[in-house]
């Protein structure tokens, strides 16, 4: 019986691997590249990291692989944001389908908006004052 858990976690690992490694070579852009490997690579990881344990029930082999789980979980989303942040700056084009960049700046933002059509309107706010009763601050209802 526990072979059969350890060939299913195995295969699912491997299963999930392949899945990564097949989003890394197909999709469009780097930013959907690196969802793919970060994500599935790293649950087929620790898939296969948990059929090792299952194999070698150690305490020695369970520590090991309890830390490299530990290190995967902690290493691939920061290695992933700084892959984006980098990216974003080097202004690599990014895919079709994308709605909103959230890294953009405010400057560029704002810019966009007014290319864009947009009008970032002013409230006068509840109060009816002319500052909106924030002490001369006006609210830009553009960005929500």
């Amino acid at each position: 019986m526990m072979e059969w858990i350890i060939s299913i976690l195995l295969m699912t690992g491997s299963l999930f691997m392949l899945v990564a490694a097949i989003g890394v070579v197909k999709l469009p852009d780097v930013y959907m590249r690196m969802h793919a490997i970060t994500k599935a690579a790293s649950l087929g990881a620790i898939l296969m990291l948990a059929a090792v344990f299952l194999r070698y029930p150690q305490w020695v082999v369970g520590i090991e692989a309890l830390m490299v789980v530990m290190f995967v979980i902690f290493t691939s989303p920061i290695g992933a944001h700084m892959i984006a942040r980098v990216s974003h700056r080097m202004k690599v084009p990014i895919g079709d389908g994308y709605v909103m960049d959230e890294l953009q700046d405010e400057a560029d933002r704002q810019s966009a908006e007014r290319a864009g059509g947009k009008s970032g309107e002013t409230t006068e706010g509840q109060s009816g004052k002319k500052d909106g009763g924030k002490g001369g601050e006006k609210i830009d209802t553009g960005k929500l």
